[in-house]
């Protein structure tokens, strides 16, 4: 017996982001020993590794596994509201501020700091829900998000830590009925920032209602990805132990 599987990731569940996902497109920079071409994290060129099978670098398959401090940092809680408005941007402030109203340090090296804004409400019960209410729901949820600013993600640069991980799609907030994609000049910032120049990973669409519930703003955060060689990304299923 056997199995052929074709897939992908997307956005159908919890995706962590390896640091072959996010690249930063280099032009005209030949003088400066850089060729033309789309670089991921520590000088990676896709069009020097990339191949039918996948990448021969920077992978998930050497990713290995996370066994550290996390920390909850529930912005929805702090605002007191079921889920932030589309296109909120988490600043350096709130942060702070939900640390303080918890009670909890900021983030250190290798954390893994996880942020709630309420937004996977909009779609984990969907199964749960009738039919035309569920496409709603999915189409609001698809238009744009609440994220962390660009302010938030270089403080976390900062502070070193090995993960951001978030309960929308994209981390970083959008609303494309104000401001589509192709206008936004800033696109994906916290990606290019944190993992295509920094190295530090990125986690999305976590459901983080349980530890909100429960106040657990400190844990033992423990996960591995899938060894998906030349892979983007992977599925994941968290733990955190407290």
């Amino acid at each position: 017996m056997d199995e052929l599987l074709t897939a992908e990731i997307g956005q159908a569940g919890t995706q962590f982001d390896a640091l072959s996902h996010p690249m930063i497109k280099i032009t005209g920079r030949q003088a400066q020993g850089w060729k033309d071409g789309n670089y991921m994290y520590n000088g990676v060129r896709l069009e020097d590794v990339g191949g039918p099978r996948g990448l021969t670098k920077n992978g998930p398959e050497n990713v290995g596994s996370f066994f550290t401090r996390g920390i909850l940092v529930d912005i929805a809680a702090l605002k007191s509201v079921e889920r932030l408005p589309k296109g909120y941007a988490i600043t350096l402030a709130d942060y702070r501020d939900a640390l303080t109203r918890q009670g909890v340090g900021d983030a250190e090296q290798g954390n893994a700091v996880l942020i709630r804004t309420g937004w996977d409400q909009l779609w984990k019960n969907n199964m749960n829900k009738p039919l035309d209410q569920a496409q709603r729901d999915n189409v609001e949820a698809n238009s744009g998000e609440p994220g962390a600013s660009a302010e938030l993600c270089d403080h976390l640069a900062a502070q070193k830590v090995s993960m951001l991980g978030m309960d929308n799609w994209g981390i970083e907030p959008y609303d494309f009925a104000k401001e589509p994609p192709t206008l936004i000049k800033a696109w994906a910032y916290c990606h290019m920032n944190l993992t295509a120049r920094r190295g530090i990973y990125l986690l999305e669409n976590l459901d983080l209602e349980q530890l909100s519930s429960d106040r657990a703003y400190e844990f033992l955060f423990a996960w591995a990805p899938l060894k998906l060689v030349g892979a983007t990304g992977s599925p994941g299923n968290p733990i955190a132990a407290y």
